[in-house]
């Protein structure tokens, strides 16, 4: 009998912690009305009751970048005014994750108008971000303006071995000053000619190789890898792990 009882209290205490955290997360998930105080840049703000939001899914420009202005002036007209605010947690520097509503989702609409690419996007809208950069890209809408070298480059990335392989299809110019970058800040700038070659995070495993000397690069469930011109126009974009 005692055994029973145990067991029952048991249950009653896994269903009450079971249902406490589920009303935590309905709650934490709950949109707030909050009004725009400043914005900093394309993917964070301030709120006027001193919070500070990144937005999630994306990662806009930084701002010393010549990208940088159209989706900071994008945001900037909601400056001063009420949005609807939904909170997913904080970030490593005490800024809070969220997704911001106007008069559409504008996390969405930033990567929709090609202001700002695809970032560490929630599980639950991998096929929308992924499917709006896509589209964004290959329209070449605002950061996604297609240099003339376009589609003259291919890249594969290999995440385990940590190397991206570059190849030159019908193009062998100059790469003076062009720049490769992941889903992050992560750069890293040519010099030479475009050549069949390999880039690799750490270090070149053979001749001609290049070596990145960063260690890591691309995270092992999905990235995207651009390619950029010395005029910050695309030449070429592959991404994996996203849904098709």
């Amino acid at each position: 009998m005692k055994l029973r009882h145990a067991l029952i209290l048991a249950l009653l205490l896994t269903f009450a912690l079971y249902n406490s955290i589920t009303l935590l997360t309905i709650k934490e998930m709950e949109r707030e009305q909050v009004t725009i105080e400043r914005v900093i840049d394309g993917d964070t703000l301030t709120t006027t009751d001193g919070r500070t939001i990144r937005l999630v899914n994306i990662n806009a420009p930084e701002k010393n970048s010549p990208l940088a202005q159209a989706a900071t002036t994008f945001m900037k007209q909601y400056e001063g005014k009420e949005v609807e605010l939904e909170v997913l947690g904080t970030d490593k520097y005490h800024r809070l994750l969220g997704r911001i509503y106007g008069a559409e989702y504008l996390n969405l609409a930033l990567v929709q108008q090609g202001l700002a690419s695809i970032f560490l996007v929630q599980e639950d809208e991998l096929t929308t971000f992924a499917q709006a950069e896509k589209r964004a890209v290959e329209e070449g809408r605002r950061i996604w303006q297609h240099a003339p070298e376009y589609g003259c480059i291919t890249l594969d990335i290999n995440p385990e071995k940590e190397y991206v392989t570059i190849t030159c299809t019908c193009y062998q110019g100059s790469m003076k000053d062009w720049y490769l970058k992941d889903e992050s800040r992560k750069t890293y700038k040519f010099t030479g000619a475009c050549i069949h070659t390999t880039l690799w995070s750490e270090s070149a495993e053979k001749a001609g190789d290049l070596s990145w000397g960063v260690g890591n690069v691309w995270n092992n469930d999905r990235d995207t890898a651009y390619l950029f011109s010395e005029k910050n126009e695309l030449v070429a974009r592959v991404s994996y792990g996203y849904p098709r």
